[in-house]
């Protein structure tokens, strides 16, 4: 019996179908501990997700292959409404009351299938599997049945008070040669967190733990990659615990973008690493959240020795961004699993003329990141507009410090989407405007939009 193994496990919003998913906030959670019942079990019937990969496989091909198996807990106890599919996100199926799923239609692939398995608790992992192999007609079977690594966690960092963790295992075996499986946990606020990685059936090198805070994607992250003890693999087996994992906050890598992290897309931004290692190597790129756009490198990075203590980096928002989607910079660690990411909410500020005669007017509109869900009464938000006398740049305080409220505004309910637009406006010399927005909902945060100044002569 073939077994399946990796994963991918990241948290967000409620969505109300199966494979129609958006984009959440962690929420608070204690530390796992041994289980006495299926602790993944769950009624729920919404798919969260963070991050998800990406299937190889946009177009379902046809097949007559049938994969089957089982979903068990740490206890060996059957999980029942667990969700599987063998194309991201598409092909999906639930286990009945025995943890048992079947799903037919697979085509036949030879070592480029995946299939991945949620076992449909809100904090549960999303175990991603690659490199798998589907036989048509079948059946081909894959079973799933978490082990489990004793996890050691310092706090010390930037996100110390508050802050959520996920972590990540990485490694292969002979079934899969892409293992990755990773998990959310909360530490709440005590300084030191003890409790568990869960993992499926495999042999693990390296550990990432990342450390999360102010929305997801955050504004800034950090994160740090930790080998396994004498630098052998750590073995993982099916409800049993393996070796301890230990992680400090304060060695961790850090990756922010300044300022608001907000603005018009076609932005230039400052992307800032620091408590970097020298030597190391980090490959800069980035793309949108809903990836409506192919992955754009910006750098390659190498840290000298010594290393300093930041390293910044001017880097551009595309132009071709949607408005009101995050835009992530990544810095992935060359030769290991360290992926930091830094996110830009784009939002859309303009106004009907930007030179214009003392006593005609001008009229502002645009778009914020809003989430509908939880957005206010019929799904809105509430905007405020400042100026600012000359030409100036973002409000360095969330109080906009020097500027002038000017009013108000909701944005319009009937779009669902953040769009507002403002009543004429009649300056009398050379203004710079700006719209504070809240923060909405996970991945939402509090922002401003670009500056729109409008010359009067």
């Amino acid at each position: 019996m073939k077994r399946c193994i990796g994963g991918i496990t990241l948290v967000a919003t409620c969505v109300t179908v199966l494979l129609i998913m958006s984009t959440a906030a962690m929420a608070g959670q204690t530390g796992q501990s041994a289980p006495t019942k299926a602790s993944w079990a769950s009624s729920s019937a919404a798919l969260r997700s963070r991050d998800f990969p990406r299937s190889s496989h946009p177009v379902a091909p046809s097949g007559t292959g049938i994969i089957r198996g089982t979903v068990v807990d740490y206890a060996g106890l059957p999980v029942r409404g667990a969700f599987l599919g063998w194309q991201w996100p598409m092909g999906g199926t639930r286990t009945d009351a025995t943890g048992s799923y079947e799903m037919t239609d697979v085509p036949p692939l030879a070592g480029t299938g995946q299939l991945w398995m949620w076992p449909g608790g809100d904090y549960d992992p999303l175990y991603f599997c690659r490199g798998l192999t589907f036989l048509d007609p079948g059946p081909t079977t894959f079973d799933f049945w978490p082990g489990r690594l004793p996890l050691t966690i310092q706090r010390g960092g930037p996100w110390a008070g508050g802050s959520s963790v996920s972590v990540g295992l990485f490694g292969s075996n002979e079934t899969s040669p892409d293992l990755q499986t990773v998990q959310p946990l909360t530490m709440g606020v005590a300084d030191l967190f003890s409790g568990y990685a869960y993992a499926l059936l495999g042999d693990y090198t390296s550990a990432v733990v990342t450390f999360h805070g102010g929305g997801w994607p955050s504004r800034r992250t950090e994160a740090l990659e930790i080998q396994m003890p004498q630098g052998a693999p750590a073995v993982v087996q099916s409800g049993q615990t393996g070796v301890s994992l230990v992680a400090d906050e304060r060695d961790a890598a850090r990756a922010r973008v300044t300022r608001w992290a907000s603005g018009a897309r076609g932005s230039m931004v400052t992307m800032r690493l620091s408590n970097l290692r020298s030597g190391d190597a980090y490959k800069i790129t980035g793309q949108s959240m809903n990836g409506g756009e192919p992955v754009k490198t910006f750098a390659m990075v190498t840290v000298p020795s010594p290393a300093p203590s930041a390293i910044s980096l001017r880097v551009r928002v595309p132009a071709g961004v949607p408005t009101a989607d995050k835009y992530n910079f990544f810095a992935t660690r060359i030769g290991g699993h360290l992926d930091l990411v830094a996110s830009y909410q784009v939002c859309a500020f303009s106004a009907s003329r930007h030179s214009m005669a003392r006593g005609e007017s001008v009229k502002l509109r645009g778009r914020v990141p809003i989430i509908p869900s939880d957005s206010g009464p019929n799904n809105t938000m509430t905007l405020t507009l400042f100026k600012h006398a000359g030409v100036v740049g973002q409000p360095l305080t969330w109080q906009a410090a020097g500027w002038t409220k000017v009013t108000t505004i909701r944005t319009d309910f009937r779009y669902l989407n953040g769009r507002f637009s403002m009543p004429y406006l009649h300056p009398r010399r050379t203004t710079s405007y700006v719209i504070r927005f809240p923060r909405s909902f996970d991945p939402s945060w509090r922002g401003f939009t670009s500056v729109e100044t409008v010359s009067v002569h």
